[in-house]
């Protein structure tokens, strides 16, 4: 009984957030590849423009998955807040204030150029 009570979970838990980690680094689930995202399709400078849908430099997301060995199971999680917005969406009340810091953005990379009111 102690096999399966603890050290099948172990190892199944290690087995499984290795297998979603590596999903994130191949950019796709289980050999389906996730759609590319703007991000990727427009040439940012340096390494940013280089990583994968839902990748980062500090690949915190990827690393918040985690297992909980229990009696004869275990549990995967992320501890990451945000995580279920990845996986089941959200609605997101967009403010004035990200409207003003979203147009000031769009203005700055050249996009849009602002009229001379004469």
């Amino acid at each position: 009984m102690h096999i399966r009570s603890r050290v099948v979970p172990v190892k199944v838990g290690k087995e499984v957030v290795s297998s979603v980690r590596q999903n994130f680094r191949s950019g796709g689930f289980y050999g389906d590849q996730w759609k590319r995202t703007k991000r990727q399709d427009v040439p940012f400078k340096g390494a940013a423009g280089s990583y994968g849908p839902l990748l980062s430099k500090s690949s915190h997301l990827m690393s918040s998955t985690d297992y909980v060995p229990g009696n004869a199971q275990v549990t995967i999680r992320n501890t990451e807040s945000y995580a279920a917005y990845h996986n089941e969406g959200a609605e997101a009340r967009v403010t004035a204030k990200m409207k003003k810091f979203f147009w000031a953005k769009y203005y700055e990379s050249g996009g849009g150029k602002k009229q001379d009111k004469r």
